[in-house]
């Protein structure tokens, strides 16, 4: 349920100085070479300064990027033991970090917990013993190169946010490569930048129109994530952007959210799998080296190409709907994907999230459904369409979404599911 918690969502935001020298020790006390980015934010130079300083202290060498996409790193030449990408998800807040194995993947669960509890037993060479910094070159260019080989055309019209300097420029210079027409808006030097979710991107729309027929993009502060426009401005959801894929990319197994759209089922082969997992993208692509999937997504324009990488690489998937824009206008390929029609609704409640859970999870017993999830909530598929339960005892809520092929069966579902929660509320009562 909501409750659930990944130890590594504590490291993404607002890291301190202190904690960011600790993990630096960690790493460089068992991990012989490390490497290390970060975006332009400025807490992300104090946080790289710290984890620098950690990993040389414990004898590990530490080769430094700089300001440079977090989706290059599985790119550097030679390799690394592991990498760490340092990045602001919200700009008013200080950065956190994500620690990568070589392949882009994160580092799981197990491997953060193995990490942690050995601080009690860092050791700290002599003079002799210490490790170095050393400026890690040529990554951006070798990224370049990968992105030119997985990209095979794109000839189109580009109007790209200019707000992150580093992303941007690496996705532009590929587009033009490609033979596309770049224009990108300045806002670099706006300094009260809201997120990618948040992002007022009205400027980037309002160019659009002095480019007809032109695409939008935007890409977050380390690059992966990325937002997209149609030839008729009209903002590309993550639901619309996860579909588009699906279809065009026709993987034969994807891992996704548990609340991804069923549009993404509909659109794929009869014999493709799709596997659903924790909203949490780390847990994607943890499933996504268990099972092999090619392609991992989740709703807010992450995508995950293990052809090419493992780390979620929002300027790779710009690129590739760059692609596919050069074949067909994007606002007549949305016209032909499926746009379900879904829901959601709150119970307040006090019952305590374990017992509520056991409790819907009896209820649902009596219940005639296709198939059951029970990760990071209650997910229930039917013939057409889905339910799914959220106990979330710190907030003293359950919050049920549905989706279905049609308004009616959606209106269905939810009050299927609404008198199942409150039927459970009520036995405990």
């Amino acid at each position: 349920m909501t409750g659930s918690t990944d130890p590594r969502d504590s490291l993404k935001i607002n890291i301190s100085p202190e904690e960011a020298l600790k993990i630096g020790k960690l790493l460089g006390s068992q991990h012989r070479t490390v490497a290390v980015c970060r975006d332009g934010h400025r807490t992300s130079q104090m946080v790289e300064k710290a984890i620098m300083a950690g990993i040389i202290s414990t004898g590990g060498d530490a080769y430094l990027a700089g300001e440079c996409p977090a989706t290059a790193m599985p790119f550097m030449r030679p390799r690394c033991d592991c990498y760490v990408c340092i990045a602001a998800d919200d700009p008013e807040q200080i950065s956190g970090i994500n620690i990568h194995n070589p392949d882009g993947s994160y580092f799981d669960e197990s491997q953060v917990f193995n990490l942690m509890s050995k601080e009690v037993r860092i050791h700290y060479p002599d003079y002799s013993g210490l490790g170095n910094a050393t400026d890690a070159g040529g990554i951006i260019r070798e990224y370049e190169l990968a992105l030119t080989e997985l990209i095979k055309k794109c000839d189109c019209q580009i109007v790209m946010d200019g707000t992150y300097v580093s992303p941007t420029s690496v996705s532009a210079k590929v587009f033009t490569s490609m033979g596309s027409d770049v224009v990108i808006v300045n806002r670099s030097g706006n300094t009260s930048i809201q997120s990618l979710t948040e992002f007022d991107l009205r400027d980037l729309t309002s160019t659009m129109g002095a480019y007809k027929g032109s695409i939008g993009m935007a890409l977050n502060s380390d690059g992966s994530r990325f937002a997209a426009f149609d030839e008729e401005r009209n903002h590309i959801d993550g639901r619309k952007l996860a579909t588009i894929f699906a279809k065009e990319l026709s993987p034969s197994r994807v891992t996704v959210p548990i609340d991804m759209t069923l549009a993404v089922d509909d659109v794929l082969d009869n014999d493709s799998v799709v596997v659903r997992v924790r909203r949490n993208i780390k847990s994607v692509v943890d499933m996504m080296r268990d099972n092999g999937s090619s392609l991992g997504m989740d709703l807010d324009g992450r995508f995950v190409f293990s052809d090419f990488s493992m780390t979620p690489d929002g300027i790779a998937a710009a690129l590739r709907l760059g692609e596919i824009a050069t074949t067909v206008k994007l606002c007549d390929l949305i016209d032909e994907i499926p746009d379900y029609p879904t829901c959601s609704e709150i119970i307040r409640t006090t019952v305590p999230e374990a017992e509520l859970t056991e409790m819907i999870m009896e209820e649902l017993s009596a219940t005639e459904y296709t198939s059951m999830i029970n990760v990071d909530g209650i997910r229930l598929d039917f013939d057409n369409g889905w339910f799914l339960v959220d106990v979330n005892g710190q907030d003293q809520c359950v919050t049920i979404t549905c989706e279905a092929r049609d308004k009616a069966y959606m209106v269905g579902l939810m009050e299927i599911a609404k008198n199942t929660v409150n039927a459970a509320i009520k036995r405990f009562d």
